[in-house]
């Protein structure tokens, strides 16, 4: 919840493109035009919004520059650690079927 709150405040003081790229950010990762396979691990992979969050920190040179995909990397963040936090429990059954199989055979 710190990362929306963040999100939220860095929409309100620095307005504009901001808005736009905050409501982006939430969404990314429900994006239904991706490939299966892409959708699964890309959008919910931490190190992508951690490298917008990282670019946008230290290469622009003005505030109004940075807000905005900072504000992206954060609320896509966000969105990660809200649907790892409210996903079901998964065991390593869960993740390999085909060993499950096996361990029920024997």
């Amino acid at each position: 919840m710190f990362l929306v709150a963040f999100g939220v405040f860095e929409a309100v003081k620095h307005g504009g493109l901001a808005w736009p790229l905050f409501f982006a950010g939430a969404l990314i990762p429900a994006i239904p035009g991706l490939p299966r396979s892409l959708r699964r691990w890309v959008p919910h992979f931490p190190v992508a919004p951690l490298a917008v969050i990282a670019y946008f920190s230290i290469f622009p040179t003005t505030d109004d520059l940075a807000a905005p995909g900072f504000t992206l990397g954060l609320m896509w963040l966000a969105h990660i650690a809200i649907s790892r936090a409210y996903r079901p429990h998964q065991t390593v059954r869960d993740l390999n079927p085909a060993d499950s199989d096996s361990m029920s055979r024997s």
